[in-house]
């Protein structure tokens, strides 16, 4: 055990031959970390009790075969994508979810936005990904003029030849 001040907001000190960091938080932060990894686990453990699989990069997207093809689900917190190439596959597992976690807001379309991200399937194979408006609301919620120009210490072999 270190000595760790309780004014400090960071304290870092090895306990056991290993670096901890400590933190001052102002709130009960605590509970809304354990809260939200034992949603995780709830969540995933669902999942792998439907035959998904975690992928091992992203713990946030599970993989399953359905008729012979990919079903993916992407999730943070209680904000999910199904995809499959049938339609009747994802009712399937939205139904399954359901039966789990209770009635679920649903939406098919082409455009969705999830995690910040406007997603639209322009048609059958190509995809588009933006973030324009959520870069804007958060300039917007930046509160300053950001509109102005400003210099650079990019050169012109950087910008291609643009001032």
């Amino acid at each position: 055990m270190c000595d760790v001040n309780p004014e400090h907001i960071l304290n870092v000190c090895y306990e056991n031959g290993k670096k901890v960091l400590y933190l001052r938080i102002l709130k009960a932060l605590h509970g809304c970390i354990e809260y939200a990894l034992l949603w995780y686990e709830l969540f995933a453990n669902t999942l792998q009790d439907m035959g998904f699989e975690i992928n091992p990069y992203d713990k946030c997207v599970a993989n399953k075969m359905i008729n012979g093809k990919q079903c993916t689900i992407c999730w943070y917190v209680d904000d999910n994508k199904v995809s499959h190439v049938d339609p009747a596959a994802n009712t399937m597992i939205i139904d399954a979810i359901s039966e789990h976690f209770g009635e679920l807001v649903v939406t098919r379309r082409k455009k969705h936005t999830f995690l910040g991200m406007d997603l639209e399937m322009l048609d059958e194979s190509r995809f588009a990904i933006g973030m324009k408006s959520y870069l804007e609301e958060a300039i917007k919620l930046f509160g300053e003029d950001v509109s102005k120009k400003v210099s650079s210490i990019a050169t012109k072999k950087f910008t291609n030849g643009r001032p």
